[in-house]
């Protein structure tokens, strides 16, 4: 027996807690990286308002500078404490594997070897992936490469390795890796192409290990999101009219962070493991919209995809429900 075991407390192991509807998530440990803004930020709030304690990475605070205007996890914390959750920073450079090391030994020392929960949603490169998506691999500096694989993809498989060290004694746990259509087909660049590709099968690998001990490993793949960083660049009009009209049919990352409320909270989840699943697929299966009632384009829908090639005038002609031809994209296994 795992000496985690020996000293874990005697905690309830169902993820849909019967006495609480209200707070499905009671008495869960959960994980989730890059939760400074965007996806994770609004992740980290949704499964700590569902009554799981959320440790936080990502950076702690802003030195000098206005914290409400800069990504920084204090104000995940406080977003957190307002909707009556609890989240617990640490303070991490993604692209350190000893401040990634750290994370997981608190959650290891401080909860009794217990974690439930780990969200992948770290990233680093997203102004520099806008200013540099048009530029041909071999003419990019390798400090592209570096932010889409050290920040992004080798964080998630340290994050990965460490959560499924704790979770294989309890014989339960969910690991969901935030992944991107640019793992399928051609957009920003191709560094970041590569390490999403790598992203969806890391998911599958692990999940074929892990499975045998009760660990659900899934990519969940957003639309284009309306992160902060893209609703500013609008703001200031840094993005073209194609951009924009893009990015008017996207998805908030409140949206992003019910789905995985949702698979996370899913009493079938090992079903889906190995899987990739669209939140708008999640969406369908679960009867959930966006923030006022909306339902984003699904991302692999021809009306999406005219979207991100900037083809709107073509795109608003084209049904809601047609799916984009093989030949937009590459053929991945997407979905249920």
């Amino acid at each position: 027996m795992s000496p985690c075991l020996d000293v874990r407390p005697n905690l309830e192991s169902d993820f849909v807690s019967s006495r609480d509807a209200m707070v499905p998530l009671s008495g869960k440990i959960c994980v989730v990286t890059g939760a400074a803004d965007g996806i994770g930020k609004a992740v980290a709030i949704a499964l700590a308002e569902a009554g799981a304690i959320v440790y936080i990475s990502g950076p702690l605070k802003v030195e000098g500078g206005n914290e409400t205007l800069v990504p920084c996890l204090q104000n995940t914390v406080r977003e957190a404490e307002a909707a009556g959750g609890i989240c617990i920073p640490v303070e991490c450079d993604h692209t350190s594997v000893d401040d990634m090391e750290h994370l997981f030994d608190r959650v290891r020392d401080e909860k009794y070897c217990q974690l439930d929960v780990l969200v992948n949603c770290a990233f680093s490169g997203e102004p520099v992936l806008k200013e540099k998506r048009n530029e041909p691999f071999w003419q990019a500096s390798l400090e592209l490469w570096d932010m889409a694989s050290q920040a992004g993809m080798r964080s998630y498989y340290i994050a990965s390795r460490r959560a499924a060290s704790l979770m294989v004694p309890a014989r339960r746990g969910v690991i969901i890796n935030v992944s991107s259509m640019s793992g399928f087909k051609a957009l920003f660049n191709t560094a970041y192409g590569i390490n999403k590709a790598a992203c969806d099968r890391m998911t599958e690998d692990c999940s074929r290990e892990l499975k045998e001990y009760g660990v659900a490993v899934l990519s969940l793949l957003p639309g284009l999101v309306k992160t902060e960083f893209l609703l500013e660049c609008a703001n200031q009009n840094k993005l073209n009219f194609e951009e924009e009209m893009a990015l008017s049919q996207g998805e908030t990352p409140q949206f992003v962070a019910k789905a995985v409320l949702n698979l996370v909270t899913d009493q079938n989840i090992m079903d889906k493991t190995g899987e990739i699943y669209t939140t708008v697929d999640i969406a369908d299966t679960f009867k959930f919209t966006d923030v006022h009632g909306i339902k984003p384009l699904h991302p692999l829908s021809l009306r999406a995809n005219m979207l991100y090639i900037g083809k709107w005038r073509l795109a608003k002609w084209i049904p809601r429900f047609v799916m984009a031809p093989k030949s937009l994209l590459i053929a991945n296994a997407i979905g249920p």
